[in-house]
């Protein structure tokens, strides 16, 4: 039980003890006292319960330690809390979210451990949590459990989870937000240590974030969530069309319009008839709305986004007709031609 009726008395010395130096608390009915080798250390150890007391902590009638101390001792483990996440949100939870869930987990789960001693190797600790600790089954009793609970595995994946189950650090520790930043910078990666796309980036962040939430609001585990404090950025993705895996386009077709975008104005140009002051005509001008547009032929095969640019109309090679003439000023210049309508 927690309370404020707590009483930290001076240290005394008792002589002919192996710990002479001893330091006595009183919180609630119930005494307690730690003994120490050196006076320092148990000047240490009284500074910490006053400081604690000056917070306004609240202290265990059982175990005479500070809330935050006593938090931080019952604390479970990541590996622990998000498990039982995976349990929570798993019988509402759509097939892709599910997933998407046991995705993002299975990434940040190996990169929250104490230590990376005697480690699997990265695919099997990956299979092991993916598939196994964060995916649920129906149990004996038709409740949801760990799939490695109501399976048996094998013994190269259980292996791995009693590696991360042993190593996994407390949820407390997550305090600190440069516990984070690996975890961050390893859903911007893939297994074979490529970069993610970036959309993927952000559901995995979205995904431990909620997590984050979680743990803070409805288990009480953290004070506030420590994500918003990292200052991280998903990388960069590349917004280039790949026009070998274009959807509907044959080989041929790819390489004509690469080529098309490549030489620009050179080999697609709208064109324009205008007339001079004195009535005569002056030659076709390129219209300068639009960079470049395509000429392809009419392929059906050819998706309608390669055929038909942003705004601009695509023609026939062989009936590259002269758009419509545009007015001019009187002053006889001519004026910038607008975007053509078919």
């Amino acid at each position: 039980m927690l309370m404020y009726d707590v009483d930290i008395w001076s240290i005394r010395k008792r002589a002919g003890r192996p710990k002479p130096w001893e330091l006595r608390w009183r919180v609630g009915e119930r005494p307690h006292s730690r003994s120490f080798k050196l006076k320092p250390q148990a000047d240490g150890r009284r500074a910490e319960l006053m400081a604690a007391l000056r917070d306004q902590q609240q202290f265990d009638e059982e175990t005479g330690l500070p809330a935050r101390e006593l938090m931080a001792l019952t604390s479970p483990s990541w590996y622990e809390h998000v498990t039982e996440y995976v349990l929570m949100k798993w019988p509402r939870a759509a097939a892709k979210h599910r997933a998407s869930i046991a995705e993002a987990l299975a990434v940040v789960t190996p990169v929250l451990v104490t230590s990376k001693r005697g480690a699997p190797r990265p695919s099997v600790l990956r299979d092991a949590l993916y598939q196994w600790a964060f995916r649920a089954v129906r149990g004996p009793e038709g409740t949801w459990v760990p799939r490695h609970v109501a399976e048996e595995p094998p013994v190269e994946i259980r292996t791995a989870l009693e590696w991360v189950a042993a190593r996994s650090i407390k949820v407390k520790g997550l305090e600190d937000p440069a516990l984070l930043r690996p975890a961050l910078e390893a859903l911007s990666l893939r297994l074979d240590g490529g970069k993610t796309a970036e959309n993927t980036a952000r559901r995995k962040r979205m995904v431990l974030s909620n997590v984050l939430r979680y743990t803070v609001e409805e288990k009480g585990l953290l004070a506030s969530n420590p994500l918003p404090r990292v200052d991280w950025t998903p990388p960069e993705s590349d917004d280039e069309i790949d026009f070998r895996y274009v959807s509907g386009a044959n080989y041929s077709s790819a390489r004509a319009v690469r080529r098309s975008a490549r030489a620009g104005r050179r080999t697609a140009r709208h064109t324009r008839s205008v007339g001079s002051s004195d009535g005569g005509a002056v030659p076709r001008a390129p219209c300068l709305s639009r960079p470049f547009s395509f000429i392809c032929s009419e392929n059906t095969s050819l998706p309608t986004a390669l055929r038909t640019t942003a705004g601009c109309s695509v023609r026939r090679e062989e009936d590259a007709s002269p758009l419509p003439s545009t007015a001019i000023s009187g002053s006889g210049r001519a004026k910038r031609c607008s975007r053509p309508a078919r």
